[in-house]
């Protein structure tokens, strides 16, 4: 079995499919079955590998998890790559299937190493992701064993701000779907103006994403 294969199986594994409203996620909690639209900010030199030849790769996956996937075409250095899924299915997918397709994971064994994912969130969820004192992202990061961290700035001339999380693939994709859980009970406040990749802005990089 490949390593590509062997993390297929095990995120399947991990996020199992239920035809109730919630399922459970690997600490037990209740996770939404309802599809919600996910934004990931990635590199551009990663969206070929995960396109595919002729689209190849990105067809599969759309068959395969059910799911609207998404990679609108950016000529600067970062694109977003939109999911259309509900939580669990969007843990698998990314566990599965994207972060295999990241570079880095390209010539060494895929859960040998650390990954970051950024997670694009409305403004408003900050807080639901931080919590009072910040004792909401200090749980989540005991709980899930990975890297949490939610930048101050938007996105240039957006609403969205970036929550990076970093660990390995299987504890990347655990985080994103309870992070994805919380977000998904709260509706977003105030004026929504999703990121565009076209606006982006070299030298203010650094204070909306690692």
């Amino acid at each position: 079995m490949s390593d590509h294969e062997a993390m297929k199986r095990e995120s399947n594994e991990s996020f199992d499919d239920n035809p109730s409203k919630r399922t459970r996620n690997n600490s037990g909690s209740a996770v939404p079955n309802i599809p919600m639209e996910i934004r990931l900010l990635i590199e551009s030199k990663n969206a070929g590998a995960i396109i595919g030849r002729k689209g190849d790769n990105i067809k599969r996956m759309r068959t395969e998890y059910k799911a609207n996937i998404s990679v609108p075409d950016c000529d600067g250095p970062e694109r977003v790559l939109r999911i259309t899924a509900d939580p669990a299915t969007a843990g698998r997918l990314l566990a599965g299937d994207i972060i295999p397709c990241f570079e880095e994971f390209r010539n060494v064994e895929a859960r040998s190493i650390d990954v970051e994912i950024r997670l694009l969130i409305h403004q408003s969820h900050a807080g639901t992701i931080i919590g009072k004192g910040g004792d909401r992202i200090k749980q989540l990061r005991e709980e899930t064993k990975s890297a949490i961290k939610v930048f101050r700035d938007p996105c240039p001339k957006s609403t969205e701000r970036v929550c990076a999380i970093s660990g390995k693939p299987e504890v990347v994709a655990d985080a994103l779907v309870k992070i994805l859980t919380m977000v998904s009970e709260k509706d977003a406040k105030g004026l929504e103006s999703p990121y565009n990749p076209y606006d982006y802005i070299v030298y203010r990089v650094h204070g909306y994403r690692s």
